[in-house]
């Protein structure tokens, strides 16, 4: 296995910081999507109903 220096250890961990980071927001993003969706549709459904 290769020798990483302090710096790029460094890089990387911020890297994948940041990538979990905006995993998380995407993930919460499509959380809050499918609610919306989730409400829209039960309106829709409602809606069509009466």
């Amino acid at each position: 296995m290769e020798k990483i220096s302090e710096t790029e250890g460094t890089k990387i961990g911020t890297l994948t910081a940041e990538n979990g980071t905006l995993k998380k927001e995407i993930e919460a993003k499509s959380e809050e999507t499918k609610r919306t969706d989730w409400k829209k549709n039960f309106l829709n459904r409602f809606l069509r109903k009466y």
